[in-house]
């Protein structure tokens, strides 16, 4: 159940604490900003639904290793941005590398 009531702080004590609820506030809440944002990082490479990976890797990586966010280097949303920036960034790159296999004979 998405909790709209809850803040960053009280989401991140309850991923914290494994809450099933958290995990879906999580993705409802944070979702569609961190998509466009990984397609801008992609830019033309690969399609939408390597962008819909590097998501959902994001929140499996978020559910995962919530205990190394640490609020006194930055807000939730700031750190699942830069962890969707590197994510996506391993993806362009994969990508990349079989785009050049493919084309060499």
């Amino acid at each position: 159940m998405v909790r709209q009531d809850w803040s960053d702080e009280d989401l991140v004590q309850q991923l914290k604490e494994r809450n099933p609820d958290a995990l879906e506030t999580l993705i409802a809440r944070y979702s569609r900003e961190l998509y466009y944002f990984i397609r801008l990082i992609l830019n033309g490479v690969g399609v939408a639904q390597d962008a819909e990976e590097c998501v959902n890797d994001l929140f499996v990586a978020a559910w995962q290793e919530i205990e190394t966010f640490d609020a006194s280097r930055g807000t939730l949303r700031t750190w699942l941005t830069m962890r969707a920036k590197y994510i996506a960034l391993d993806r362009r790159r994969q990508l990349c590398r079989r785009q050049v296999h493919a084309v060499q004979p």
